[in-house]
């Protein structure tokens, strides 16, 4: 890691990054296994990139969880990374909660085949997950701010190396660090510094619980600060209640 990390934070930032997978997602309907566009085709192939986490497995399935930001209709999903060893995998949508008028925060659950994905990492990690479903106190963080750590997979410039590259060679997660700024019902805002791609990371406390997902930058600022806004935990754990079991993914500390 290239950032100094709190020790109770650090074995579940570990632990979220050999569950995170990188989101790549194809506006239509892709034929092969494999999301593997020809640089020499003669139209441009457009496609997204976002962050996701293993958070669940029933019976033959691992469900991920994610951001998308739209209504994805026709879309094709892979994911890849350390626990689908750096292979790609197709994936379906299961839940999309989008939310258009509320800067596009969302959140999204999408399952693949498990037989795809590393046994050992699925059985010894999943369960470990913790996360914070306690209230966040705003009233303590004037003495004691709280610091926060995003675990995401940040959008290459074009200009700096070319980004098709992610389709084809190893791809590892990258670490964000900052500060809980504000709290409004079901979100907060942080200095977390993310880029585009980063949505659907998970934040993690110094306690090293996670207290949410990165969803989307903020617009405004405060004190010449960036803000950006992300989705508590618990209020993911509500959008996702239409799934049946899905309370059995998260874990209190």
């Amino acid at each position: 890691m290239n950032v100094i990390v709190d020790q109770a934070a650090e074995d579940c930032i570990r632990l979220v990054q050999d569950l995170s997978v990188l989101i790549i997602t194809y506006p239509g309907k892709w034929r092969e296994e494999e999301f593997n566009p020809s640089e020499l085709s003669v139209r441009r192939i457009e496609w997204f990139e976002g962050t996701g986490t293993v958070i669940g497995l029933k019976r033959n399935r691992v469900f991920i969880l994610t951001s998308i930001h739209c209504e994805p209709k026709g879309y094709s999903f892979f994911v890849k990374g350390c626990i689908t060893n750096q292979k790609q995998v197709m994936a379906t949508l299961s839940i999309n909660q989008y939310e258009a008028a509320n800067n596009g925060i969302d959140i999204a659950l999408l399952s693949c085949d498990a037989s795809c994905f590393d046994p050992i990492i699925l059985q010894r990690m999943i369960q470990n997950l913790k996360w914070d479903f306690s209230s966040l106190d705003s009233g303590t963080l004037t003495t004691q701010p709280l610091r926060l750590y995003l675990v995401h997979y940040p959008t290459l410039c074009e200009q700096e190396q070319n980004i098709t590259r992610r389709l084809y060679q190893p791809v590892f997660s990258d670490i964000s660090v900052g500060y809980l700024l504000a709290i409004d019902s079901d979100c907060f805002d942080s200095s977390v510094e993310a880029t585009a791609g980063s949505s659907g990371g998970l934040l993690i406390s110094e306690q090293g619980v996670i207290v949410g997902s990165h969803d989307s930058q903020h617009n405004d600022t405060i004190d010449g600060t960036t803000v950006w806004t992300h989705r508590m935990c618990v209020a993911i754990r509500e959008s996702l209640s239409s799934f049946r079991g899905s309370s059995e993914f998260f874990s209190t500390h």
